[in-house]
């Protein structure tokens, strides 16, 4: 799960840098990037700052597809 301001863009922080985009979302399917997300069986989550990022480097989330 993500905070509202990992996601949306200005909230309560007004951070544009912040929210996701297109761009820090990549599919993968047996740990190979693929183009379409239908074929992902994993999703690659870059969150580029957080509330309890005190420094600002951000984190990579995977969130796997399960068998049911």
């Amino acid at each position: 799960m993500l905070r509202q301001s990992e996601y949306l863009p200005g909230g309560k922080s007004g951070s544009a840098r912040k929210p996701l985009r297109g761009a820090d979302l990549t599919p993968r399917r047996e740990g190979r990037v693929v183009k379409r997300f239908e074929e992902a069986d994993e999703l690659v989550i870059r969150i580029r700052g957080s509330k309890t990022d005190q420094y600002n480097v951000g984190s990579i989330r995977n969130h796997y597809a399960s068998e049911s």
